[in-house]
């Protein structure tokens, strides 16, 4: 039988992982969600064990860790300048799909008003 764990995020849960935000954050802002892990295992014999978590990104470049299993959040000491990069590759990226998507739009609506203006002209002879 599998010791690990699965933790399900209910807004009552969201609720308490904010507020453990909160407490530690100070005046910064959350900007960026960086990584989680939403199962745990409590090892024995040798065995892996592990926590479940949320890392987030604040917005003066440290980072805030919550563990799942006790709600307790811990505030970077210094800025983290990876997790930042991250976010920054992260938005870069986002930025670049919908700048892709739009130009696909754009091209597909192109085509349609072509075809419609091929297809009046067509019915006009």
């Amino acid at each position: 039988m599998s010791k690990t764990k699965k933790i399900e995020i209910s807004p009552a849960l969201r609720k308490q992982i904010d507020q453990a935000i909160r407490e530690v954050r100070g005046n910064a802002a959350v900007e960026a969600p960086l990584d989680h892990r939403y199962s745990s295992r409590k090892g024995g014999d040798g065995e892996a064990s592990w926590q479940a978590y949320e890392r987030y990104l604040l917005s003066d470049g440290h980072t805030v860790y919550v563990s799942l299993n006790t709600m307790k959040a811990t505030k970077s000491a210094k800025p983290d300048k990876h997790a930042q990069a991250k976010v920054e590759k992260r938005r870069a990226r986002e930025a670049k799909r919908a700048e892709r998507k739009a130009a696909r739009e754009a091209k597909k609506a192109a085509k349609e008003s072509e075809a419609k203006k091929n297809e009046s002209i067509q019915a006009k002879k």
